[in-house]
């Protein structure tokens, strides 16, 4: 998996774990382990949990929610792989999308969490525009050529290695508001504004987080995103996360000790070095 990266997991609510493995395992090719009342999902060839599932239900508020978790996969040909698995396993595919800067496929899980899959192009690829921001674009995205890619070169594709939380786009009601939460507090830089949406990231990378307030789909009743966590100790932080102090102290997968909630809600496990 991605080493270093500044998303370190994600902690979802489930309504059926089974069903659940069915998807995220099954599907996506992740392992699967048991976490304390949790199950822990994490590429092949690491232990590192990515995502924590638990099953359950959580209130979740009607204007903020997650709209998806996006799934980075470590190349072009191994998404290609998985798109060709998710064609002929899964059937709640939202759509596919060439954004410039990554190819990404978005599909629903069991409790209709979105979840995007991508694979990044080369950074000497991506362009900024005359503010300073990352160009991306939802462009119509050649699936054939895709999955081509996956098949011509045969070994050494693998679904479920290398997987990271690349970033996680949430739908809130004040966009602008979270934007400069993540800036002033979590030491992020904007990267991008489209429609609206704010795109936030560490270390010059396209996004870590985006907020938008579009009429996007939500995850059914009773399930979402309980948080995510930032790793503290990854080299693309700029600074440390010098505004979080004071926030309350609390016993959470993986080793977070701290808790900040941003101004829409969403809680963010601070993960120490």
């Amino acid at each position: 998996m991605k080493k270093d990266w500044p998303i370190d997991h994600v902690h979802l609510v489930i309504s059926d774990i089974n069903r659940s493995l069915d998807f995220y395992r099954g599907v996506l090719g992740l392992s699967s382990k048991a976490a304390g009342d949790h199950v822990c999902l994490h590429p092949r060839d690491s232990g590192k949990c990515v995502i924590y599932l638990e099953e359950g239900k959580i209130q979740v508020d009607r204007e903020n929610y997650i709209y998806h978790i996006a799934l980075l996969q470590p190349d072009r040909e191994t998404l290609g792989a998985l798109l060709e698995r998710i064609l002929s396993q899964w059937d709640n595919i939202e759509g596919y999308a060439d954004h410039i800067v990554s190819e990404a496929i978005y599909v629903r899980d069991p409790d209709y969490i979105g979840v995007e899959l991508y694979s990044d192009r080369d950074r000497s690829l991506w362009r900024h525009d005359e503010k300073g921001f990352i160009v991306m674009d939802t462009l119509p995205l050649d699936i054939d050529d895709l999955i081509m890619s996956a098949r011509r070169k045969r070994s050494g594709v693998e679904i479920g290695r290398g997987m990271a939380v690349g970033h996680i786009h949430l739908r809130g009601r004040d966009p602008e508001t979270a934007g400069r939460f993540y800036i002033d507090v979590m030491g992020m830089r904007l990267t991008g504004v489209w429609f609206g949406a704010r795109f936030l990231s560490y270390g010059g990378y396209h996004h870590h987080v985006a907020i938008n307030s579009w009429p996007v789909p939500r995850p059914q009743d009773g399930s979402g995103l309980r948080s995510f966590a930032i790793n503290m100790g990854s080299s693309l932080l700029r600074s440390g996360i010098g505004g979080i102090g004071g926030y309350s102290v609390s016993d959470l997968p993986c080793g977070a000790r701290r808790v900040i909630t941003d101004p829409n809600g969403f809680r963010i496990e601070i993960i120490e070095p």
